[in-house]
């Protein structure tokens, strides 16, 4: 960035204390100012202060500080030197060449290379063909582990052909994990839980009769190991079968040995087609090269990206705790690089710099619509470490010659797979291939790293068979498990991960679908400590299973990974049960922040839907600094946006069908709003201003009559009754119009703002003369989402908010005062019957402790929230409903905001932007007798305190300088009942009495 944007918090100065100007000075040093003095400059600007002095350099360190001038003209001290440091700012500065290896053998390439390609031995005609193992176990065996590994020509399209569709049987039983087969990518799917000793039967649905390959690896208790690929000759036999007809009839005959058809890699295609590049280097990539430092140093600097995911070690010590880096961009449209100081690791002398390269979302298994290798197929590292010397003169070490490159001990690492690391294989090393860059041009990251966050202990280990042993951590969580183990040479310890356990307390992973998430662990011999930090799963509990000597808790812990967005907010109240739910919400957001805002961080998706990150936007905020990391997910979506004007269904993406489906392409539109409202970030508004006008332009060109009739996911997995979607479509529709004229005015482009206000209104009136009635009655959907949405986007006249309020809560108490909305509703529903003037039945609803409620998750066990209300009961144990279920998912989160502003009652003022204009307004209910809330903002730390004391509430609130607050103090009887300590009274309204203040503490009293 040449021209960064700086800003500064307040605090002190006193009650009503405001800037009046402001200076910032820039220079090669601390306290100097020979790159830029602004200035004395009049105003209360605190942010998105555009640097503006002499032209940046690459590579360079630059000191800043600030000053403010109150609103008496006095001027402030000089803050403490701050700084910031620029790395390349031409991409073309960037050295190096990208560095990759081939596999040398088919130990490094994947395990169907030991298979071979097959088909029927003649068409059959059929649309169907089924493929089908009989394996014979040992009559005592004990399977430790089981999987299947296939490919298919199949359809790859899974989430094309409607509906759920299972192809993979084990034994009768088709197991939820073996929907959307198969595909033309390679798979793999865990079979332990089905087998038995005996006779088994692994049956295997493929819609075409050409390619298919698969091999099954079983691993027994007392060591032994199975392998059988497909193959002419071998034990796997194929038939033909009709549509309708049991491809899993175990009575069926007609069954046919099939024909071979090539060597994995080299299967009956064209010679460009991807499948034949799946045949590629499966272990990590390893690099390094010596690098000598010469004389005494002033600083080291590395600047690094990959194909995949990286870490690097200087003399075996981790550069950084950074976590799956580069992260996840469309490489085709932007690749990521990191900078490291690394001066102190480095010594005079000799110092060896490695590298290890995972698949990550490169071409590892990226999510269900994706399969493997979508980006690319071969991983690779560009590097580049500059030497600074003391004496002026410099050096640089960038990936080309001298570089070394193996494979070691990490021989899987995908990111739904999991991690195998096998300590008794030896490093193999042999000179790099120089790779094709990806086709994304390269970016400092702009948002914080992927991190190792936090550890977890083991709070409880059960021992549910001899020698499985179930870790259980007490939080559903994502990352890693790290073990420390000493065990024989060659012991194989597996270990699964699970977010809950069944009744009979085993690991229930039937949600996971195709995500494999096991980790595999082979012993030297020696101390070994295992953390497998190339991969992420999302878990609570974890079987262990392998070890020959028992396992202790404290051998074992969980590493916390997630983006490293700091925390900003805080709720607590006396009720535990809402506090909880909080906690929940904030795990919720630590383990679906991983790069970008996923949906679920567990089974086969882990995508950036949409929907779920538009609604639970606000209550992120509130919760932690995502200033950049939403930053960077706008990126995302503007590289994602469909020529004709569509944002995806989530990003980044593989493709864009042009429909701009409402509730989820909005956060195209949404995101930079709540960006600027929250932060006042005005660049982003630009930077996508286009992108968000070619959206709405193609919602306006799809409208029939200003009414939208797409199909779109509505709102998902809401009970019965779901709104209908021309209910809904058009409210978001002028929602997202009203949103471009705000940000319109903001940055001065005034006639876009009429041209949007426009649409606005026509789209409005369109909705209420096709869906409103004259007594504020939605007349063709009496939902709660309906008039949830409806009042919150505006779309209902002022006039008969009121009424539609009435009708709100009506519907609610037909369903037991309960909520009935999905993903978009729920949202909306709380704070659109406050703004109705409806707290009493928000409070209600928030307090159920039966299903369908927020609380009932707690009740039930939640440590974070669930993708559906009813994804588990005492009486069932985890239900996988409709194959779709997970325990980590946080659009219903969304209930946070409210919390947030109605409860500890942090609010803003209807058209602010970033926390300058302040609404306090405290809204006290059900059981709760005091709630504390407290929010750091960029411009400083707003807080608010409620407690009842007999008959009276005391409320403190601390505003924070260069700030105001509208404080709605809870009271029926006025301004004149209030004890305050200076505060301007505003006047009363029916439960609250109003008043103004500025920057300081104040305190009210009142009988309530």
């Amino acid at each position: 960035m040449r021209t960064p944007r700086l800003g500064w918090g307040l605090a002190g100065g006193g009650r009503g204390a405001v800037q009046g100007a402001w200076q910032v000075q820039v220079g090669a040093a601390p306290g100097a100012a020979d790159c830029w003095d602004s200035g004395r400059v009049a105003g209360d600007t605190q942010f998105g202060v555009v640097y503006a002095g002499q032209a940046l350099a690459s590579r360079t360190r630059y000191h800043w500080r600030v000053r403010v001038w109150d609103g008496a003209g006095e001027a402030g001290a000089w803050s403490a030197p701050a700084w910031f440091e620029t790395a390349y700012l031409d991409p073309a500065e960037f050295p190096g060449a990208w560095l990759g290896l081939r596999p040398a053998d088919d130990s490094e390439r994947r395990p169907l290379a030991a298979a071979r390609l097959v088909r029927p031995p003649q068409p059959h005609g059929k649309p169907v063909t089924a493929w089908q193992l009989p394996l014979e176990l040992p009559a005592a065996a004990e399977v430790r582990s089981a999987a299947v590994h296939l490919m298919s020509e199949g359809i790859d399209n899974p989430w094309g052909g409607g509906g759920i569709s299972r192809h993979l049987a084990v034994n009768g039983v088709q197991p939820d994990s073996g929907d959307h087969l198969p595909r033309s990518s390679v798979m793999t799917f865990d079979l332990r839980a089905w087998l038995k000793p005996g006779a088994n039967r692994i049956t295997l649905r493929d819609f075409t009769g050409d390619a298919f390959i698969a091999l099954v690896e079983v691993v027994l208790a007392d060591g032994t190991r199975l392998s059988v690929p497909t193959a002419a000759g071998s034990a796997w036999r194929c038939r033909g079968v009709e549509a309708k007809e049991s491809w899993d009839d175990p009575a069926a005959s007609g069954w046919e040995a099939p024909v071979d058809v090539g060597a994995f890699g080299a299967g009956p295609w064209p010679a460009d087609d991807r499948r034949n590049r799946l045949d590629r280097l499966i272990p990590a990539l390893l690099l390094r090269r010596t690098v000598t430092v010469a004389k005494p140093l002033r600083r080291a600097r590395i600047h690094a990206t990959a194909c995949g995911v990286y870490e690097l070690a200087i003399d075996g010590v981790a550069v950084a705790d950074h976590q799956l880096a580069p992260g996840w961009t469309d490489y085709r449209k932007r690749v990521h690089y990191q900078t490291y100081d690394v001066t102190a690791l480095l010594h005079a002398g000799e110092n060896q710099l490695t590298a290890t390269v995972g698949d990550g979302w490169w071409c590892g298994h990226l999510a269900l619509p994706f399969g493997s290798d979508w980006y690319g197929t071969e991983k690779a590292l560009r590097l580049a470490l500059h030497l600074d010397y003391a004496d002026g003169t410099s050096a640089v070490v960038a990936t080309g010659d001298g570089w070394e490159a193996g494979t070691g001990a990490v021989r899987l690492a995908d990111l739904m797979e999991g991690q195998t690391t096998d300590l008794t294989v030896a490093e193999r090393w042999r000179a790099p291939l120089v790779q094709p860059a990806p086709a994304g041009r390269l970016q400092a990251q702009p948002d914080r790293p992927v991190r190792r966050l936090m550890t977890v202990p083991v709070r409880a280990l059960t021992e549910p068979g001899p020698g499985r042993y179930v870790l259980d951590f007490g939080q559903n969580l994502v990352g890693h498990v790290r073990l420390a183990v000493r065990a024989p040479r060659g012991t194989r310890i597996t270990v699964r991960h699970a977010e809950v356990l069944d009744l009979k307390g085993e690991v229930w992973t039937e949600n996971l679908r195709s995500a494999l998430a096991v980790d595999v662990h082979v012993c030297s011999g020696g101390d070994d400590v295992f953390a497998p930090s190339l991969t992420c799963h999302g878990f609570r509990y974890a079987e262990v299973t392998g070890l020959p000597g028992g396992l202790r808790p404290e051998q074992a812990e969980a590493v916390v990974v997630g983006s490293d967005t700091p925390d900003r907010g805080t709720f607590t109240c006396d009720n535990d049960l809402l506090n909880r739910l909080q906690a929940n919400i904030r795990w919720g957001q630590r383990g679906n922040f991983v790069s970008i805002p996923t949906d679920c961080p567990q089974r086969d998706e882990r995508l950036g839907w949409t929907a779920d990150t538009q609604v639970f936007a606000r209550t992120a905020v509130h919760n932690a600094d995502c200033a950049a990391f939403y930053g960077k997910y706008v990126d995302d979506l503007l590289d994602a946006q469909h020529s004709g004007g569509a944002f995806p269904d989530y990003a980044p993406a593989n493709s864009c069908p042009d429909k701009g489906r409402f509730g989820w392409a909005c956060a195209g539109v949404v995101m930079p709003w709540t960006l600027w409202r929250c932060y006042g970030d005005t660049a982003v508004v630009e930077r996508a201003w286009e992108g968000m006008r070619r959206f709405l332009d193609q919602r306006d060109r799809t409208a029939v009559g200003d009414l939208n009739q797409d199909w779109s996911f509505g709102d998902w997995v809401s009970p019965a009754p779901q709104t209908p979607n021309e209910v809904l479509n058009p409210i978001y529709h002028a929602w997202t119009h009203r949103m471009m004229a705000e940000m319109a005015v903001a940055i001065g482009r005034n006639a876009d703002a009429s041209h949007h206000r426009t649409r606005f209104a026509a789209v409005a009136a369109a909705w209420q003369a096709r869906h409103l009635g004259a007594d504020g009655r939605i007349h063709t959907s009496d939902t709660q989402a309906a008039y949830a949405c409806a009042l919150r986007a505006g779309v209902i006249p002022a006039a008969l908010e009121a009424a539609a309020g009435a009708h709100l809560v009506r519907a609610v108490e037909r369903h037991g005062w309960h909520l009935n909305t999905g993903f978009l509703g729920t949202y909306c529903l709380l704070p659109a019957l406050t703004q109705c003037g409806q707290d009493d039945a928000a409070w209600r609803i928030l307090l159920s402790e039966s299903m369908p409620g927020w609380l009932y998750t707690v009740k039930n066990g939640a440590t974070t929230m669930w993708e559906r209300w009813n994804s588990y009961s005492p009486e069932t144990g985890p239900v996988n409903v409709g194959n779709m279920n997970s325990y980590n998912h946080y659009a219903f989160g969304a209930v946070g905001e409210w919390m947030y502003a109605s409860i500890a009652g942090i609010d803003r003022a209807a058209d602010d932007v970033g926390f300058k204009r302040l609404v306090i307004r405290p809204v006290p209910g059900g059981c709760a007798r005091h709630a504390r809330g407290e929010y750091r903002s960029l411009r400083g730390t707003v807080r608010s305190a409620w407690r009842q004391v007999g008959s009276r509430i005391e409320l403190e609130v601390e505003v924070p300088p260069n700030c105001s607050a509208e404080v709605h103090v809870p009271t029926r009887l006025g301004c004149a009942a209030v004890v305050h300590d200076g505060a301007t009274p505003l006047g009363d309204r029916s439960r609250h009495a109003l008043f103004a203040v500025g920057a300081g503490t104040w305190r009210f009293s009142a009988p309530i």
